[in-house]
């Protein structure tokens, strides 16, 4: 079955344009799900009995994204 998971975050700089948010599946390597969204709420549903890592990279009114930092993943187990 599927659940829902509710991720929500805050920036951590003022000039903040937009967000990209990736997620990883069992440890493969991050895909892109949201690109270039504003709102700082997104609804994932995923796969129960599997182990998703989220990440949420910043886009300056520059144009600069963040790199990718695992440092500042989160990980949720489906159960």
């Amino acid at each position: 079955g599927t659940e829902k998971v509710v991720l929500t975050w805050k920036p951590d700089k003022t000039n903040v344009r937009n967000y990209n948010v990736y997620y990883s599946e069992n440890g493969e390597p991050y895909l892109l799900w949201k690109p270039a969204i504003t709102q700082q709420t997104a609804t994932f549903s995923g796969q129960r009995g599997t182990t998703y890592r989220f990440v949420v990279t910043a886009c300056d009114t520059k144009g600069n994204y963040e790199a990718i930092e695992e440092s500042r993943a989160v990980e949720i187990d489906l159960k």
